[in-house]
């Protein structure tokens, strides 16, 4: 059953956007996440379970304190939460991963902001970049 344990209770979150760090094609996401906790110094707000999360526990550079290997960090002030994993999503439990995040997003009015890569040959032209936005979302 997923579940997510709030450590965190002190901090407020009014409608934030949050970057999702699942590793991807390109780890695109996942760097992107990793780079704005560390600048950042977000808050570890909480850890997500699910069954389809490797039963693993990972711990950072110097901190030899062990956490779940997916985790939601949180910056009240900028409006920001991020959803970092160290561990891809088994893809029999992608869906119902999807299903759950996507609850907590609607719960607590979360605006995710997906990060991907897509996947080609590597050749002397610079990689283009692409945006796709839907639904009704908010600036």
């Amino acid at each position: 059953m997923a579940h997510i344990d709030v450590l965190a209770d002190d901090v407020d979150l009014d409608g934030p956007f949050m970057v999702e760090g699942l590793p991807g094609v390109g780890l695109v996401g996942k760097i992107a996440a990793d780079h704005l906790v560390e600048e950042f110094g977000m808050t570890h707000y909480a850890n997500v379970h699910c069954d389809g999360i490797p039963p693993v526990a990972v711990y950072g550079e110097g901190d030899a304190d062990l956490r779940t290997p997916v985790r939601l960090y949180a910056d009240p002030d900028r409006g920001l939460v991020v959803l970092q994993s160290d561990v891809p999503i088994h893809p029999r439990a992608g869906e119902e991963f999807a299903e759950f995040v996507d609850g907590w997003l609607d719960d607590n009015a979360v605006v995710p902001v997906y990060l991907s890569g897509i996947g080609r040959e590597k050749d002397d032209a610079p990689p283009s970049l692409y945006g796709v936005a839907c639904g009704d979302g908010r600036s």
